[in-house]
């Protein structure tokens, strides 16, 4: 029979006086990952919480939401009554005679009707940056991307009652001084640099100058937008840019470019 000795060959064992040879101590056992490293033992409690968690953050959204739209719903009940009335004439009850429109939504939001009115401007400016922006990938040529860029705010200007609005205040005096920077400078300014660029391009005539031209062109413009407005009915945009280019075409471009711009205006309708 053989010795009596550990279970491993591998841990040899000691003599034991008297007795059978004790075996070594067992190595250490690789500890186990720290619980530290868990975020939260996921008891119920910790259940309960997580999913109050995400309903509280899912709530907020909804609130934000909500108070978006309702914003969005006092701006273009204000802008019709502003567009039906002026500034001066337009009364806050106007405004508050709407089923979704509450007084307390609209205190909550808008202060005072000059607040309401400062907004709407601001918000028809930004139509006209974020217009330009968003079509200079699609329309290299800048003589081509101002006639497209006139087009589409002449369709936000048909559909939209705040752009209309907002054209309309920018005439009210008692409201210039309080808008910031003039709105119409910065209009005129987008099109002095698309000017610019389409003398470098090869589409203006050497004989127009962008500072002089860009702010009767811009005129013209806004005054189209008002012959729409005082007509009291919305016109067919696209008709109304293709007439007013068709105008302006031969006193801005080299006779050689004429043909090809004025057969990418945009038909009646289009």
């Amino acid at each position: 029979m053989g010795q009596i000795g550990c279970a491993s060959s591998e841990m040899p064992a000691e003599p034991h006086a008297g007795g059978p040879p004790a075996c070594a101590a067992a190595p250490p056992r690789e500890p186990l990952p720290e619980r530290a490293a868990f975020p939260f033992r996921w008891g119920p409690g910790a259940v309960r919480m997580t999913i109050w968690s995400i309903a509280h953050r899912k709530a907020v959204l909804s609130m934000q939401e909500r108070a978006r739209l309702t914003r969005q719903t006092i701006l273009e009940a204000a802008a019709a009554a502003f567009e039906a009335h002026g500034y001066g004439a337009a009364r806050l009850q106007d405004i508050t005679d709407r089923e979704d429109v509450s007084k307390g939504g609209l205190y909550f939001h808008f202060p005072s009707k000059e607040s309401l009115a400062l907004e709407i401007i601001r918000r028809g400016e930004e139509l006209h940056i974020d217009l330009v922006e968003e079509l200079r990938p699609r329309f290299p040529r800048a003589m081509r991307l101002l006639i497209e860029y006139t087009r589409q705010v002449g369709r936000a200007f048909s559909d939209d009652v705040v752009a209309r609005a907002g054209t309309r205040l920018l005439l009210e005096s008692r409201l210039r001084d309080l808008a910031g920077p003039p709105p119409l400078a910065r209009r005129i300014g987008t099109v002095r640099e698309l000017l610019v660029a389409a003398r470098e391009q090869g589409d203006l005539a050497p004989r127009v100058d962008p500072p002089w031209a860009a702010q009767p062109l811009a005129a013209a413009f806004l005054g189209l937008q008002m012959i729409v407005m005082v007509r009291g009915g919305p016109l067919d945009p696209d008709t109304c840019v293709s007439q007013m280019w068709r105008v302006l075409l031969p006193g801005l471009v080299p006779a050689a470019r004429l043909d090809d711009l004025l057969g990418a205006l945009p038909a009646a309708g289009g």
